[in-house]
């Protein structure tokens, strides 16, 4: 998942966006899929950063329950770019909300798949 980091840092440095960006990353996927769990990692990742720069030490209780709704986390990617992360629940009773907050959206969008299940399900 530090590779999802640091791809997503490579890709928006590609973009040229002026400095001091706030970008948003809208995740979508099946539920149980990973989605958190990829938020969570990069969450995880970024404290580790700050813990080696400040030498404190670090505990995070990482909860592996689904997403109601929609969750929003900020994340320091780099020293002038934030991501806005939206964390969109996948279980069928949310879906239909979801095209409220999908429509004229900009945003870096990141499809997470389950290679375990069919693609049926």
């Amino acid at each position: 998942v530090m590779e999802t980091r640091e791809s997503l840092i490579f890709y928006i440095a590609k973009l040229q966006f002026s400095p001091s960006l706030n970008i948003k990353l809208i995740i979508l996927g099946h539920g149980r899929a990973g989605k958190t769990s990829i938020v969570n990692s990069m969450i995880r990742n970024n404290e580790n950063k700050k813990k080696k720069k400040k030498k404190k030490k670090f505990t995070e209780m990482i909860h592996s329950i689904s997403t109601c709704g929609i969750d929003k986390t900020d994340l320091l990617l780099d020293n002038d770019i934030t991501a806005s992360i939206y964390d969109f629940a996948g279980q069928l009773e949310y879906l239909a909300s979801h095209q409220f907050f999908l429509s004229n959206n900009q945003g870096i969008y990141m499809i997470v798949v389950d290679i375990s299940q069919s693609p049926s399900q």
